[in-house]
């Protein structure tokens, strides 16, 4: 089972956003482990919405260039990077929810 999202793009989302900051290759992206996580309780799906904030955080501290207008700059870049990230999330915990309601039905796969 695949335990990581990928938030691809995230430079590119971020590179609009600032334009001093040279833009990055839109191969790079940051993953954010769902491994350990029931996605189907809320505890689940809160633990893995705090993985997205730490990660969205670092990412944009790392890349945001260290002039006056850096908190600016970094509320920007998070929000960016929270607009595009949040369907995929969205997306795991549906398919976590999916296979759930799956289990015990004949044919499902295990």
């Amino acid at each position: 089972m695949k335990t990581t999202m990928i938030l691809a793009s995230m430079a590119l989302a971020f590179s609009s956003a600032v334009q001093a900051q040279p833009a990055q290759s839109a191969q790079e992206g940051v993953a954010v482990s769902f491994a350990g996580l029931n996605l189907t309780t809320v505890e689940g799906q809160q633990a893995l919405d705090h993985r997205l904030l730490r990660a969205v955080k670092d990412y944009c501290e790392a890349h945001t260039p260290g002039d006056m207008g850096r908190m600016t700059a970094q509320h920007q870049c998070a929000q960016d990077l929270l607009a595009k990230a949040r369907p995929q999330l969205a997306q795991v915990v549906a398919d976590a929810n999916s296979r759930f309601a799956d289990i015990g039905k004949p044919g499902a796969s295990r």
